[in-house]
């Protein structure tokens, strides 16, 4: 697939082939429709480094942690309400699904959340990203991809 990687700061983003996102099981693999750009992603294409006050950003990694899109494929174990079609947005993490924040609905606040833009977790700069049952949201029939990303 297609995807918008960093490689340096101060650089632009470089179009290149990547390989498709596999879903974990309880993840699903969206198909990318709208993706924001967040003023976190201008800082790191400016300066990435530990003056900022930004994490560190790789290179080679995919930014874009605002987005909306399609779910193309489910993991196993996702939840039956879920269904290839159906038009969501996602948080910028994914939570492990096991811990009491993650149980409790606050994947935010899992230790052990993989975040967009890292090694474990691709953003949606690209045709198709990595997304979480309890991470999504449903888009209402009159929200466009754009309005949900």
């Amino acid at each position: 697939m297609k995807a918008a990687v960093f490689h340096r700061s101060g650089t632009p983003l470089s179009i290149e082939d990547i390989a498709d996102p596999q879903p974990a099981p309880g993840e699903m693999i969206l198909k990318v429709c709208a993706c924001g750009i967040c003023g976190t992603d201008l800082h790191w294409s400016e300066v990435n480094n530990e003056e900022s006050g930004w994490r560190d950003i790789f290179p080679g990694a995919v930014m874009g942690h605002e987005f909306a899109g399609e779910i193309v494929e489910l993991g196993r174990g996702v939840p039956k309400h879920w269904k290839i079609g159906d038009r969501v947005c996602a948080m910028p993490q994914l939570g492990c699904a096991a811990c009491a924040a993650c149980t409790a609905g606050k994947p935010h606040r899992c230790l052990n959340s993989k975040i967009r833009a890292s090694a474990e977790c691709p953003g949606a700069y690209a045709e198709y990203t990595r997304i979480g049952t309890q991470e999504t949201l449903r888009l209402p029939s009159n929200v466009s991809f754009a309005e949900g990303a």
